[in-house]
């Protein structure tokens, strides 16, 4: 898992590298075949799933994990669904991680899954506390577009309190911005005040000179 890990940091900004065989590493735990998952889809964050790994596609396993217990057959097969999705024909790995974020982090039961075999627990923070204001309409569309009314549904009644703070904090920030903007006029006054004193001081120091 040690040779994994280190494997995995040195892969995380790889665009080369497309296929890698560890077919003879029977030591690999399950904590190495998370690591090889969070490799590809890092499903913490949105930020995460679009810095994960979208070059390599191909890997052979050891056949203990072809044949073993459920949970790490499901390791397994998500690791080889996600190579598919770095395989696709676009070769673009830009589009790749905005495609990977839309199929994982906004399908509800997709991501819970994920955050499960990657050691999360059943979810982390919302991936909309992540979205600016102006890009949730645009997010919400896609989530009912491709993943159905439903998951639509959910998206409202499960996050509706990050959805709200997301929104909250675009009105808290135009207030400030506000506040700011009108201190910056009241500045502008006063520094226009003074600087017709100050021009006045200096008449008055020149006149004396005379």
């Amino acid at each position: 898992d040690e040779g994994i890990s280190i494997l995995a940091n040195a892969l995380q900004t790889n665009t080369s590298l497309k296929k890698m065989n560890v077919y003879n590493n029977e030591q690999i735990t399950m904590e190495g075949m998370k690591l090889l998952l969070k490799l590809v889809n890092d499903i913490s964050s949105i930020k995460a799933t679009l810095q994960s790994n979208h070059t390599l596609h191909s890997m052979s396993f050891p056949e203990s994990f072809e044949s073993a217990l459920m949970f790490e057959t499901e390791i397994v097969r998500e690791i080889k669904q996600i190579f598919r999705m770095n395989e696709y024909p676009w070769n673009n790995p830009d589009r790749t991680g905005k495609r990977k974020v839309i199929l994982t982090q906004l399908d509800s039961k997709k991501r819970a899954k994920m955050c499960g075999l990657q050691g999360l627990g059943d979810d982390t923070k919302s991936p909309y506390t992540e979205l600016g204001p102006l890009l949730l309409p645009e997010v919400l569309e896609i989530v009912g577009k491709r993943h159905g009314l439903s998951e639509l549904y959910e998206s409202f009644r499960v996050r509706v309190a990050d959805l709200w703070t997301t929104v909250n904090r675009k009105k808290v920030v135009q207030q400030r911005r506000d506040e700011i903007s009108k201190q910056m006029e009241a500045l502008a006054k006063e520094k226009k005040e003074l600087d017709t004193e100050l021009e006045l001081i200096e008449q008055d120091e020149m006149d004396n000179m005379r």
